[in-house]
């Protein structure tokens, strides 16, 4: 998928999304953190290796780790010989799958919470009678590698007392990594679960007479969400006279140099990565401008 198509899909609340078997079960990714598709060459052991990863790949010179989706997903182990060459959170990785299907272009509003009870699809959606789940790469990385340890990482500072941040991400794991990450820089926390249901907390305040601007200091919002995503929801504030002023930063696992050009279009102030907590305290602080009270 070209930068142009990627970047023409911002605040248009759709995605790309491949889609993939594993085990003879269809799966889908978004294409934005699919880097190529390759087939399976020599893998290399890794003494004392996570049971979900099969080994090294080198693909175009790089090193990487190929997770067996089948163990991630708490199924039979694979056998097939394709692996999607993905890029999540500033790593790399290749994911061994049975075969790859066709790129798929979906709205966000099609796309409904899993009713599996796993965390390591983020959403499902129905295309040409079945039913496609999402994976959730973070979680699915997560497992393998751990979470880092925020709190130690986190600076704690009373600069944000008296202010409010709104967090908007579908992933509660992921929310309260933010969550985790604004804090104990002082500021009062309000969480929704998806851009929809952000913006209608922020248009029954404009019918209250209340700013959001003068309500939240910033929105903190993920990127990929069913019913809305991140990109909608930014276009739709920054284009409604009543709530522009706000400041909104993007947060994604997604990277690459069409992010800047995607927010960009939809006006947001910042785009960082999810889960890079001196990152995130600096870019709040700085949005906030509460970045000289901290440093006094």
């Amino acid at each position: 998928m070209s930068t142009n198509n990627q970047t023409s899909l911002a605040g248009s609340n759709s995605f790309g999304m491949l889609t993939f078997t594993v085990n003879n079960r269809p799966f889908g990714i978004n294409v934005f953190k699919l880097r190529e598709i390759v087939n399976i060459g020599k893998v290399t052991d890794i003494p004392g290796k996570h049971p979900h990863i099969s080994g090294l790949i080198v693909v175009r010179n790089e090193s990487m780790p190929l997770i067996d989706l089948g163990k991630a997903l708490r199924q039979p182990a694979q056998s097939g010989r394709m692996a999607l060459i993905t890029e999540c959170n500033g790593t790399v990785q290749a994911l061994q799958v049975d075969s790859v299907e066709q790129i798929h272009y979906v709205d966000w509003a099609d796309v409904k919470k899993p009713n599996t009870g796993t965390n390591l699809l983020t959403a499902a959606v129905t295309i040409e009678n079945r039913i496609i789940g999402i994976l959730d790469i973070e979680n699915i990385l997560s497992s393998i590698y751990g979470d880092s340890d925020i709190e130690s990482e986190a600076v704690k500072s009373e600069a944000g007392i008296g202010h409010r941040v709104m967090i908007v991400d579908d992933s509660g794991v992921a929310r309260n990594q933010v969550v985790r990450c604004t804090a104990p820089l002082g500021f009062e926390i309000d969480q929704f679960k998806n851009g929809q249901e952000a913006l209608m907390h922020l248009e029954s305040l404009v019918e209250q007479g209340v700013s959001p601007n003068e309500q939240y200091a910033l929105i903190i919002s993920d990127i990929e969400m069913p019913a809305m995503d991140g990109y909608t929801l930014t276009s739709k504030i920054k284009q409604n006279p009543q709530m522009q002023e706000t400041k909104v930063l993007l947060h994604s696992s997604l990277s690459g140099a069409f992010n800047q050009s995607m927010v960009s279009n939809v006006g947001a102030d910042a785009f960082i990565s999810k889960f890079d907590t001196k990152t995130i305290q600096k870019q709040i602080l700085m949005l906030t401008g509460q970045s000289e009270k901290q440093a006094a």
